[in-house]
Parts: C-alpha cells; sequence; structure tokens
C-alpha cells in the first residue's frame, strides 16, 4: 500500500501556480491533439501504475477526515471524443 499526499500537495501547488482567469486560460490555449501520437503503453518511470497497485490517501478538511483508496486495474477506455 502506498500514500500520495506528497503528490497530491504538488499536484495542489503545481494547479493554482498556473491558475490564470477561465476567459484568458481559454483564449491563449488551443493545442493541437492528435489521437495518432497517443498510446495505450503507459510506462512513465516517476508514476508507474501498474495495475493491482493500491494508492491510500488521507483527506483532511476541518475536523473530518477522509481516506480515499484507488486501485490501478487492467481496464481501459477510449477517452477522446
Amino acid at each position: 500500500m502506498k500514500t500520495l499526499p506528497f503528490l497530491i500537495t504538488i499536484a495542489t501547488a503545481t494547479t493554482l501556480a498556473g491558475e490564470k482567469k477561465s476567459s484568458e486560460a481559454h483564449a491563449d490555449y488551443h493545442p493541437a491533439i492528435d489521437p495518432a501520437n497517443f498510446t495505450h503503453v503507459i510506462n512513465n518511470p516517476y508514476f508507474p501504475l501498474v495495475p493491482g497497485t493500491v494508492f491510500t490517501c488521507l483527506e483532511k478538511e476541518g475536523r473530518e477526515t477522509r481516506e480515499v483508496t484507488t486501485t490501478v486495474t487492467h481496464d481501459s477506455k477510449k477517452s477522446w471524443v
């Protein structure tokens, strides 16, 4: 079992640091997305998603604490339109 509070902290900090007004963000960002450039292989050495891996995170909000468990599966899904 792995915990990812550090990863969540980094993701949150990165999101907040790069935040713009929504109208500015939409006007400035128009990437060319070609589905042929994607692959079904996930081989990121810094964030390996090996099926069967379980990540457990604790979320704290005020006095409330929740445990969120995420399991990596073999399932896949097409996410482009």
